[in-house]
């Protein structure tokens, strides 16, 4: 697991964002268009 990534089926021209961290282990507060 982790060492590769594969998209199928995407449309020309789509483009992706990849990001990999530790997880902060904090729970998500909502508070409008973001997660705080």
């Amino acid at each position: 697991p982790g060492e590769s990534f594969a998209v199928t089926d995407a449309d020309p021209g789509t483009r992706f964002m990849l990001m990999t961290g530790e997880p902060y282990r904090e729970t998500p507060v909502f508070k409008g268009p973001f997660v705080d």
